[in-house]
């Protein structure tokens, strides 16, 4: 399967939305919080108006990226200001950081790698803009279990956020250098 990653192109934007839709409600659904039909469809909606802002903001509010296979667009990612919510927990301590956000892959694509693809492609964007560090969050279970192999244990852990058993995490996550990544190597081909 050949996976592009690339910035969205407007012609796509129908596309997009839709696939907000699809996988948000598949999100939802699998987190058994279907129920909360009003949380979904304002988080559709925020998603889409990210999507409006960066053909807006020529991608820089935010900066948006798509996986795609073929024609079809099967990932998303986005990097930009942190949002409100890590704010308000945080306490600002993070609103001079950015945030990867809008993280998603299409159900019947996950386990092939494109989530990661799309972490790296913003990680590399994060490293030529000199970002010492990046934040996210995720308040659905089976994202936090992914982020918590990736990134290790979260900075700060809400716990019953969202109720009983229904925790809230955010990641403050350090990037090494590169001059510090090869010393690290290095170091551990010793």
């Amino acid at each position: 399967m050949q996976i592009r990653i690339q910035a969205p192109l407007r012609a796509d934007q129908e596309q997009i939305e839709k696939f907000f839709e699809n996988v948000l409600t598949h999100t939802y659904k699998v987190n058994g919080i279907s129920h909360l039909a009003e949380e979904l469809k304002d988080e559709i909606q925020e998603k889409k108006e990210k999507l409006a802002s960066h053909f807006r903001t020529n991608g820089t509010a935010p900066y948006f990226l798509v996986a795609k296979v073929e024609e079809k667009v099967v990932g998303t990612i986005t990097l930009g200001k942190s949002n409100a919510l890590i704010h308000e927990l945080t306490k600002g301590k993070l609103d001079d950081v950015l945030e990867l956000g809008t993280i998603y892959v299409d159900p019947s694509y996950q386990g092939n790698g494109i989530g990661s693809k799309l972490v790296k492609h913003m990680l590399s964007e994060l490293q030529s803009k000199n970002e010492a560090s990046f934040c996210l969050d995720s308040g659905f279970p089976l994202a936090q279990k992914v982020w918590r192999k990736k990134f290790g244990n979260p900075t700060y852990w809400f716990k019953n956020h969202w109720g009983e058993g229904s925790d809230h995490m955010v990641w403050h996550v350090t990037l090494l250098s590169e001059h510090a990544e090869k010393r690290a190597s290095t170091k551990g081909s010793e």
